[in-house]
């Protein structure tokens, strides 16, 4: 590892093999350096003026830092009122804020944002088979930038003495695209099918019109009380 030789009036903190966070007390200046193995000298990546208060970014770099190592990180330990212990890291392809204290991952990049749109208006109830009036179209780009889709619902079943069913229909190809059993004698406030449905049999898919419909068990109601597409866009 290469090291950092400071002068009379620099303190030195090493964050990596190649990088090193320099304090010159005669300027007040903080100054994070990067080895540059092509040269084999210390180079200025940014510098924080104290007296100034002014930050500024070092273009003189001919290559990229780069950290190799399994789960590379720079650990950031703020000593001030309410600072926090964290470590800036990449994790399997994503970019992680992990609190060393904690121990738990609290931010994240590239981050999933999940979109509910309501497929249910008013609740539904039928020994038989009974579909909502409501119809959600999946119009042209609606799908686009989203990874998973999937849909969960809200049901009563305590009436039932064998199993019912929720289904999510392609109104305009006739296709089921996916079926949650409603177990006789229970009741649930949130249920999602695990399937996602961009890659159902008869999958989710744009131009088409989807609706929900319940059934029974043929002599007693099953109610469902709510039901929603969850888009997971990545």
């Amino acid at each position: 590892m290469p090291k950092y030789t400071p002068s009379s009036t620099e303190a030195v903190l090493q964050l990596s093999d190649v990088l090193v966070l320099v304090f010159d007390t005669s300027t007040n200046k903080y100054t994070i350096k990067w080895y540059n193995s092509a040269t084999g000298a210390w180079d200025d990546v940014v510098q924080y003026d104290g007296a100034n208060k002014q930050f500024t970014l070092i273009p003189t770099m001919v290559q990229t830092p780069e950290i190799e190592e399994n789960t590379p990180g720079i650990r950031l330990k703020g000593t001030e009122t309410n600072g926090q212990d964290l470590t800036i890291r990449e994790n399997t392809g994503k970019i992680e804020v992990y609190d060393n204290v904690a121990a738990s991952v609290i931010g994240q990049l590239p981050y999933n944002l999940v979109l509910p749109i309501p497929l249910l208006t008013d609740a539904i109830s039928g020994s038989g088979t009974v579909a909502a009036a409501e119809r959600l179209y999946i119009d042209t780009g609606m799908l686009k930038n989203v990874a998973e889709a999937y849909w969960e619902i809200s049901y009563d079943a305590s009436a039932l003495t064998s199993d019912g069913s929720a289904d999510l229909i392609d109104v305009t190809d006739g296709e089921t695209i996916d079926s949650i059993t409603l177990t006789y004698g229970t009741s649930s406030e949130r249920t999602r099918s695990s399937t996602n449905l961009l890659t159902a049999t008869y999958p989710l898919k744009e131009g088409i019109e989807v609706k929900v419909q319940v059934t029974g068990d043929g002599a007693n109601a099953a109610t469902l009380r709510m039901a929603r597409l969850i888009l997971v866009i990545k």
